[in-house]
């Protein structure tokens, strides 16, 4: 629903990145908040009444059906209360998760959602691109003739059109299974 920081930007992991939208959450808890005030102050009564039944069945004031019906309304609002908490701390838990946390440290580098887009909770979408320019990868297309002398974990250098003179060092980390006959790699 809204990121609260700017692609470029670094991120350590853990940082909150973005925020989903928590309002129907907030909505449900709020109405669950206040049924539960309305059970306390039900249960209150109760257990006043419960507390009363007792004193008078001790003295024989009140029949034993009285004290059974009294025990029963308490048991009955303490259970209905206890499940509302629950149903609460399923909310707070729910409004928590989310939250969307950067996985590891890095910068920001793309938003791949925008603000107001729906997303499915299970849909596995990515919302934001990080990553860690120490770890930087690329990808090389690798002449068919050349990739039987590669090995993971061979040294390489690596230069760019985009920064001419410039060499980047590194390794292999992993070598795809993967032609393309069109252009031969």
């Amino acid at each position: 629903d809204e990121f609260t920081i700017t692609e470029g930007q670094p991120v350590k992991a853990g940082q909150i990145i973005a925020k989903l939208n928590y309002q129907e959450f907030e909505k449900r808890r709020a109405e669950l908040q206040a049924t539960l005030g309305v059970y306390g102050e039900r249960l209150a009564f109760a257990e006043t009444e419960l507390a009363r039944s007792r004193k008078h069945a001790s003295t024989r004031a009140a029949t034993g059906k009285e004290l059974e019906q009294a025990s029963a309304d308490a048991t009955v609002l303490r259970a209905e209360a206890a499940k509302l908490q629950a149903e609460i701390q399923t909310l707070e838990w729910q409004i928590q998760q989310t939250a969307v946390r950067a996985p590891v440290d890095g910068l920001l580098f793309e938003r791949l959602a925008s603000a107001g887009t729906f997303i499915y909770s299970d849909s596995n979408r990515e919302i934001a691109s990080i990553y860690d320019p120490a770890k930087l990868q690329i990808w090389v297309d690798v002449n068919q003739r050349d990739v039987v002398r590669l090995r993971v974990g061979q040294p390489v250098e690596v230069t760019l059109d985009a920064e001419p003179g410039k060499v980047f060092t590194g390794e292999v980390s992993r070598i795809l299974p993967r032609a393309s006959l069109s252009k031969n790699t």
